[in-house]
Parts: structure tokens; C-alpha cells; sequence
């Protein structure tokens, strides 16, 4: 007789459909991220090195070739009198490092640009990838808390309906015990709480973003942007 197929009680339960695309969106966003980053660092370093280097090293390869061709007539008198090498004529060597210099600087200045170019597409691709991935969030809060809105719509009601028929109370023991006019400090309480917002937290955004009764909910979402198994508030 063969053993059951028992079931590990810590074994993460079979995926989604909404969690398996979040796990992709999470992938390609992580991937996506660090290679973005790893060219901006390549990029300073070669902004440093332009700045720093490359064009120093031009000024300075020019520098000394003009050095070069003013002391040219005393190498050449020099040659004449087999006092020097004409293998090594400074003004060709000078020349050479020019060259070379300026083929430096040409490189970086391209290798720059290229940078760049791929920072701006691995940015496209982050703002892209952030996106699905958000997205990606948004589908997993769908399919598995959108049953508690109805829940929570219909105790809104109720909260609401009870709300109302308190201030309507509020209103009429207002007339019936105190004169309208003029008004009296008596009534302030009342007057101040009926004039003010019915629901004033909703009206103010970081306080909705920050209320504590919201705390699972939105640890719960950040959670998600870094591991699909992640699981929503009960």
C-alpha cells in the first residue's frame, strides 16, 4: 500500500495566474533596474576621465608639440652634425602623440554619447517595467481582496446611514432646545461639527496615505513589489 500524498503544511500553495505574471514583472524589473544603474556608473567614470583626462592629455600632447617645432632648428642642426637620430625626430614623435591624444579624446566622447543613448532606452525600459509591475500588483489585489469591497461597501452604507440620522439628530435637538439667533456658545459645539467635513480624512491625501488602519493593506502592496507569494491581509 503506497504512503498518502500528505501535503507539507509550509509548502507555498500553487500560484495564480495573477502571481505568476506579477513574479515576471518583478524579474524583469529587477533586471531591468541594476543594468540601468551599472550604466550610469559607467557613465560618470567616463565623464570623469573626459574631464579629467582626456582632454588634458590633448592639451598637453599639444603643448608639447608646439614645443617641438620651435626647437625643430636645433634638432635638424643637430642631425646635420650626426649629433641626433633622425629616427626620433621630436616634431614626429610630438605629432604622433597628438594624434594619438585626439584619437583618445574622439573615443571617449563617442563612448560617452553611447552610454548615454542606452541609458535613455534602460530608462524607457525601467519606467516600462514599473509600470507592469504596478500593474501586475494592481491584478493580484484584484483577484483576491476585490470580494471585500462589496463587504465593505455595505458597512460603508450602514456607517453612513447611522452618521446621518446622528447629525439629523444633532440638527433637531439643536433647534429644539436653543433660540437660532442669535447664536450662543452653547451651540458652538454643534454648529462647528455640522459645519465641518462629514469625512475630512478623506480630503487630505497623506493622511490617507499614512492612517494606520491602512497599514497592513499598504505593507501588503509593497511587499508584493518584491515577492509574488506575498500574501494579502485575511
Amino acid at each position: 500500500m503506497g504512503k498518502p500524498n500528505l501535503k507539507l503544511a509550509d509548502e507555498t500553495p500553487p500560484r495564480t495566474p495573477e502571481r505568476d505574471a506579477l513574479a515576471e514583472a518583478i524579474e524583469r524589473y529587477n533586471a531591468i533596474t541594476p543594468h540601468r544603474d551599472r550604466l550610469k556608473e559607467a557613465l560618470k567614470r567616463t565623464e570623469d576621465e573626459l574631464y579629467g583626462g582626456a582632454h588634458r592629455g590633448v592639451e598637453t600632447a599639444e603643448t608639447a608639440l608646439a614645443e617641438a617645432k620651435a626647437n625643430e632648428a636645433a634638432y635638424l642642426a643637430s642631425t646635420a652634425l650626426g649629433e641626433a637620430d633622425e629616427s626620433a625626430n621630436p616634431v614626429k614623435l610630438a605629432e604622433l602623440a597628438f594624434e594619438a591624444a585626439n584619437a583618445q579624446l574622439d573615443r571617449v566622447r563617442k563612448t560617452r554619447e553611447a552610454l548615454k543613448q542606452q541609458i535613455e532606452v534602460a530608462e524607457s525600459e525601467a519606467v516600462y517595467a514599473a509600470a507592469k509591475l504596478e500593474k501586475a500588483v494592481r491584478a493580484v489585489f484584484r483577484a483576491e481582496a476585490s470580494g471585500i469591497i462589496d463587504a465593505t461597501l455595505g458597512k460603508a452604507a450602514a456607517l453612513q446611514a447611522e452618521l446621518q440620522e446622528t447629525r439629523l439628530r444633532l440638527w433637531f435637538l439643536k433647534s429644539a432646545c436653543f433660540e437660532s439667533w442669535p447664536p450662543s456658545e452653547e451651540t458652538r459645539p454643534i454648529r462647528d461639527y455640522l459645519a465641518a467635513p462629514i469625512f475630512p480624512l478623506e480630503l487630505n491625501d497623506k493622511i490617507v496615505d499614512t492612517h494606520p488602519s491602512l497599514a497592513l493593506w499598504r505593507k501588503a502592496g509593497e511587499a508584493l513589489r518584491h515577492d509574488a507569494d506575498a500574501p494579502l491581509p485575511v
